[in-house]
């Protein structure tokens, strides 16, 4: 699942779900009850792309993709914003998505996406 903050309605989302086994599926099924996605906070991209600060949950680790990229790197998140240094980017736009990520379990959160320029020198 991905989350556009600049596309996410302001009326509630309608969801529903299936469940798979094999190459059995079930009927899709509403759910009935308020759903809450979390996801780490870009604070902002410097204006000339070089690093990010984002900010979420203590405690919880982040990672993130570039231009549709793997950073390789996940960061444990403190309690205070984190600033990280960005892959050498051309310039134009280009596109930074940060999700939660569980090591031990493998499990994964929403992707937040943020599209931002790099400047021409």
């Amino acid at each position: 699942m991905t989350l556009d903050p600049g596309t996410v309605p302001q009326t509630p989302w309608k969801l529903t779900v299936t469940q798979s086994v094999g190459d059995r599926r079930s009927e899709p099924v509403a759910v009935s009850h308020p759903v809450h996605f979390q996801a780490p906070t870009v604070v902002g991209v410097a204006k000339d792309g070089t690093t990010v600060k984002f900010t979420g949950t203590a405690g919880l680790w982040v990672e993130a993709i570039v231009d549709g990229l793997p950073t390789g790197d996940s960061h444990l998140l403190p309690s205070s914003p984190l600033t990280r240094a960005l892959p050498v980017l051309s310039p134009g736009t280009h596109e930074l998505a940060l999700r939660y990520y569980d090591p031990q379990s493998g499990a994964v959160g929403a992707w937040v996406r943020v599209r931002f320029e790099v400047p021409a020198s």
